[in-house]
């Protein structure tokens, strides 16, 4: 007597179904790795490890001045986008978070990395 058999695990690659006996779980292999996580789905639709992180740069990159931006560094952490370095603006660093959690995948973004450098105007004093 086989491991599996003792089990009650059979495994019919034809059918692509895994029969997992007395627990009666049934999965179609086919459709278990064809699915891309959405954090994981790449800037074409092919799995990327990276992929939320890609997209949501490639999303900072269509709305945002990259001047505004360029010092920020995205990474992501699972559904998680994480966010560090120098943005302009508190106000830049807000629309940063909104747009990166319209991006499918995006749970949560992290800004504990990142900091405002505020532009301040000179001051004019008439004398």
């Amino acid at each position: 007597m086989s491991p599996d058999s003792s089990l009650g695990a059979k495994m019919n690659l034809n059918s692509q179904l895994i029969d997992c006996g007395e627990l009666g779980l049934q999965l179609s292999m086919s459709r278990l790795f064809e699915t891309i996580p959405p954090e994981r789905m790449g800037l074409n639709g092919e799995y990327d490890h990276s992929g939320l992180a890609k997209r949501v740069v490639l999303t900072f990159r269509q709305k945002i001045d990259p001047r505004e931006w360029e010092s920020i560094q995205v990474t992501q952490r699972g559904r998680v986008v994480v966010l560090m370095g120098t943005v302009s603006s508190q106000k830049i660093l807000q629309r940063m978070v909104h747009l990166a959690m319209q991006v499918d995948g995006a749970n949560f973004v992290e800004t504990c990395g990142v900091s405002i450098r505020e532009v301040t105007q000179p001051a004019y004093r008439n004398l």
